[in-house]
């Protein structure tokens, strides 16, 4: 069973990431109630039954109430659609409410949270980390990226904006852009058709990298599985213990020793002195805790085998429960959540239907 909220730590929120006030609130849709969303815009039987949903979403981003906000994950979901036409109507009704808002890139997230648990456990450094704000725009922001559209001169590479404004004017110019960042954050989430695939590789397209390093992931948590059951690992809390000591491994053990090392600390024990401070520090990073807690519930699961969209849906609610007001995810993720309470830990309205969330977006 998930451990009693009066035994867990305090959250430590990052300092140094900018989160916007509410009002609005920010809701997270995981990729499945986007389709039904995506299903009742294009008017089809299967969508009718989501129309006040989608009524409502769009009553709200009027109003200005809500911001409904896309993830990395979002994007990488999209190119296991092989459908073209459902990627693009998709795409309409995620440019529709979210207008391509994003959160940040989930590893720059936890990298901040890593900074405010060592703030905490070895006092302020003090070159405090650099600021990152929660909420952007486009895919970018989204896999951690800086700067925006540039034109590039052939002969020399550099960038020839500057030159382009005076030639063109500002106002024609400025329309250019805009235009070829609406088409690049279009086609990021619309992706190549199939049967544009072989001669695009013919040019050097790849598969994109996240999907191939979400499979191994998926294939590492299979192994763990076989390696939990029949063994003492497979039932009861020890189960948790071991799952939280992967999360520490192989999620935060780099940036943690990043962090050490600009403090002039090159010891790892300073944090990790027994189990029970190990497990603190992992419960205390929100993006860290509801991950751990996802995967532990799952693992619990004998007959489970894991997927890369197991990977997916951890990884995006492990970043939009604890950043955002409103999360609709699947039912048996909300199950997990529901009975650890994470609710009245993150401060987030949890939902498992869009039939749900109308009532709470304009409250």
């Amino acid at each position: 069973m998930p451990t009693p909220a009066a035994e867990l730590p305090d959250l430590l929120w990052p300092q140094a990431l900018v989160r916007p006030t509410a009002p609005p609130k920010l809701v997270y849709l995981d990729l499945n109630h986007w389709i039904y969303l995506s299903q009742a815009a294009s008017g089809s039987v299967n969508g009718e039954r989501y129309r006040p949903a989608l009524d409502a979403c769009r009553h709200a981003r009027a109003a200005g109430t809500a911001v409904f906000v896309l993830a990395g994950v979002h994007y990488m979901e999209m190119t296991k659609i092989k459908d073209p036409a459902q990627r693009g109507r998709l795409t309409e009704v995620m440019e529709e409410l979210s207008g391509f808002v994003t959160l940040l890139d989930r590893q720059i997230v936890i990298r901040l949270e890593i900074e405010s648990v060592l703030d905490d456990r070895l006092g302020p450094w003090v070159e405090p980390y650099p600021t990152a704000t929660l909420l952007g725009r486009g895919f970018g922001h989204a896999f951690g990226m800086k700067g925006g559209f540039t034109l590039r001169h052939k002969a020399n590479g550099r960038d020839a904006s500057d030159l382009a404004r005076a030639r063109l004017g500002k106002a024609v110019f400025d329309d250019l852009m805009m235009k070829a960042d609406l088409f690049a954050e279009r086609g990021m989430l619309r992706d190549p058709a199939d049967v544009d695939l072989p001669q695009l590789k013919e040019f050097g397209y790849r598969e994109v990298e996240a999907l191939k390093v979400n499979r191994r992931r998926a294939e590492q948590e299979n192994e763990q599985h076989q390696r939990h059951h029949g063994t003492k690992w497979g039932a009861g809390q020890k189960l948790g213990d071991v799952v939280m000591a992967r999360e520490a491994i192989v999620e935060l053990i780099g940036p943690l020793l990043e962090g050490l090392l600009r403090r002039g600390i090159d010891d790892i024990k300073v944090l990790f002195a027994d189990k029970a401070a190990a497990r603190d520090v992992v419960r205390a990073m929100p993006v860290s805790y509801v991950s751990a807690l996802l995967k532990t519930e799952q693992h619990r699961n004998a007959s489970k085998v894991w997927s890369p969209n197991d990977i997916f849906d951890i990884d995006g609610m492990s970043l939009a429960v604890p950043y955002c007001e409103i999360v609709v995810t699947e039912k048996h993720r909300w199950h997990d959540l529901h009975i650890a309470k994470v609710e009245s830990r993150t401060d987030t309205v949890i939902l498992r239907s869009l039939s749900e969330l109308p009532g709470h977006l304009n409250i």
